[in-house]
């Protein structure tokens, strides 16, 4: 069940929201928090109902390490790291093995197969939270509290699958409040400003650029470099609203039970540098792998160089990186990050500065080559992307880019329309020149909404944004979320 799909967003979520507070406003609290976690189980497992005994396993034998080290303080440490060789252990499992093991055997020569297993859905996402709940408990921040209040921090729907990567601090406090727990006509009022908002970002404008991201992206070695440039760019697109889509939706999904969810998009292509970009894209991830990761190593060399922290820059980023995927393009991807973060700080100590535009384009730049190894299949063929950009197949476009626009931006059955007009290159172009000056010029829908209150204009901006976003769900296939992939 997706977020862009009717059944969601007409069923399911409200049917979720009236139901909890129906039982909340009676008085029935534990029968709601029940009620919620079923409803979060029931849409993890709309997927495949195979992976809902992963999940809940999961859930179960975290919770049960984590309430024995708060039992038995002697022995918290063994405990620790028994949670976290379970869940890296899970996750290299099902998400890595066949990839270390393909590797080994190319270095070994030795002719092994490994039946590639089904990545099982948001393993990533709740292992990560869970990991952080296991640390956290340990340092003593936090406690496990009952077992249904743990299930529900890890399984609730709005942020389940592909995030934001919460702290039990941060959620549970609010679940277990009693104001949280009657209906919130200013938060159902600035959930749907959110949701609309998102789905928009994600129906219109993210899966316009998937159709000339995924054509360019199906050519490799064919492209011109204007037509490569529009693929990578595309793609650059295409990721950056279907992941700021998402966590707008994930945003106002949670705000309907009163519910905030951390800030995790936040105008990344805005970015001064790529220091500064980290801190803007996937923020529960940065901090995730600042905080759990890169402190850890730095203080596990001690005493602190800036070598050493650079290094630990380096390691960090390609962990990073491999966390998104199995593969070397994921790892490339991560390189690149690394490297450039390192030469961002060297050049910070020089006391220089860039102008800020030039700064935002030369960290857009490295941003777009990077994503073309995150969308490329394999190495070999984000190399020939590149290649072409640099113009092995010449300059200017040839029959491609002519067949995609005819194919996408002058379709005689319209997008908008459904058969009531042309949808031409102008309109095309239009959203094209849209989108970016939404992205470089406007602000973010958090600082849209910081002060939010209700209006006539925001009451017409949702409804045209829901009215579009609809007709165009219904004249597509309904396309996954890319980070639902990783």
């Amino acid at each position: 069940m997706l977020f862009n799909s009717f059944e969601y967003i007409l069923l399911f979520l409200p049917i979720c929201v009236c139901v909890y507070f129906l039982l909340t406003s009676r008085g029935y609290l534990k029968p709601a928090s029940l009620w919620l976690l079923g409803c979060s189980l029931f849409f993890y497992s709309y997927w495949n109902i195979s992976y809902l005994p992963l999940i809940v396993g999961s859930i179960i034998i975290n919770y049960l390490i984590a309430t024995h080290m708060v039992k038995k303080p002697k022995y918290k440490r063994p405990f620790l790291m028994l949670g976290l060789l379970f869940n890296i252990g899970l996750l290299g499992y099902f998400k890595y093995a066949g990839f270390f093991l393909a590797n080994a055997s190319a270095v070994i020569g030795f002719d092994y197969t490994f039946e590639r297993l089904a990545l099982p859905l948001a393993i990533s996402f709740f292992s990560l939270q869970q990991i952080a709940f296991l640390v956290d408990n340990y340092e003593g921040s936090v406690k496990p509290g009952s077992f249904v209040d743990y299930a529900t921090f890890v399984a609730f729907f709005p942020q389940l699958i592909a995030g934001p990567i919460v702290h039990h601090r941060e959620i549970m406090p609010q679940f277990e409040s009693t104001d949280n727990k009657r209906l919130n006509f200013d938060n159902i009022a600035k959930g749907i400003a959110y949701f609309s908002v998102g789905l928009f970002k994600k129906t219109v404008i993210a899966d316009t650029f998937a159709r000339l991201a995924d054509s360019g992206f199906s050519a490799p070695n064919q492209l011109s470099t204007v037509e490569s440039l529009i693929a990578i760019l595309s793609y650059t697109f295409q990721l950056y609203y279907d992941f700021g889509g998402y966590m707008d939706m994930a945003i106002g999904a949670a705000l309907f039970f009163n519910i905030s969810l951390p800030i995790n998009f936040n105008s990344p292509f805005k970015s001064g540098d790529i220091i500064d970009f980290w801190r803007r894209w996937h923020i529960t991830l940065s901090n995730f792998i600042t905080t759990y990761l890169y402190t850890p190593i730095v203080r596990a060399w001690a005493p602190f160089t800036v070598t050493k922290s650079l290094a630990a820059i380096g390691i960090t980023l390609l962990i990073a990186g491999l966390w998104h995927g199995a593969a070397w393009t994921f790892i490339i991807f991560g390189g690149i990050h690394g490297a450039a973060l390192i030469l961002n700080h060297l050049w910070r100590r020089t006391g220089l500065k860039l102008p800020h535009v030039l700064g935002v384009v030369l960290t857009f730049t490295v941003t777009a080559i990077s994503l073309c190894f995150f969308r490329a299949s394999s190495m070999a063929d984000a190399t020939l992307m590149l290649r072409d950009l640099m113009g092995i197949n010449g300059l200017l476009p040839s029959t491609w880019l002519n067949g995609q626009f005819s194919l996408f931006l002058n379709i005689k059955e319209s997008i908008l329309f459904n058969g009531m007009g042309s949808f031409d290159m102008i309109v095309g172009t239009l959203l094209t020149t849209c989108a970016a000056i939404w992205t470089f010029a406007l602000p973010n829908t958090h600082q849209k909404f910081s002060s939010f209150k209700p209006s006539l204009r925001i009451v017409l901006m949702c409804t045209l944004c829901l009215c579009i976003s609809f007709l165009y769900m219904n004249s597509f296939v309904e396309k996954e979320f890319l980070y639902f992939d990783f």
